[in-house]
């Protein structure tokens, strides 16, 4: 059904767009952390691409053997300790699919990505 709702090809690439852009059809919001933190423009925990590979293989090299249900306090500590492992993806840090995409997005702006240049 969203598949039918869904017109701009932005829409059909990533599903949450046609949500932001339509809060009058869905109820939505952001979970905000009880700590407060937000670590999305400061530190990268996904994958897109090696340098993100490279990192979650260093976190997971790093502190699997010691503990296979690492926290992410313990990751964080990891990263102040050897803080090369956090240089390895540094340069995304903040970079989101979406900063393509801002001319196009009505609900996002871009103090919400970085913007990085020569790269896909």
């Amino acid at each position: 059904m969203l598949g039918k709702m869904q017109k701009l090809e932005i829409e059909r690439e990533h599903t949450t767009p046609y949500f932001w852009e339509n809060p009058d059809k869905f109820r939505i919001g952001n979970v905000v952390w009880e700590t407060g933190l937000n670590f999305s423009m400061s530190h990268r925990f996904t994958i897109d691409y090696e340098k993100d590979y490279n990192f979650i293989k260093q976190v997971y090299d790093e502190l699997y053997p010691i503990n296979n249900k690492f926290t992410l306090d313990e990751i964080l500590d990891l990263l102040e300790r050897k803080p090369e492992i956090k240089n390895i993806n540094e340069e995304y840090c903040g970079v989101n699919w979406y900063r393509n995409h801002l001319s196009e997005l009505k609900t996002i702006t871009s103090d919400q990505t970085k913007i990085i240049r020569n790269y896909a």
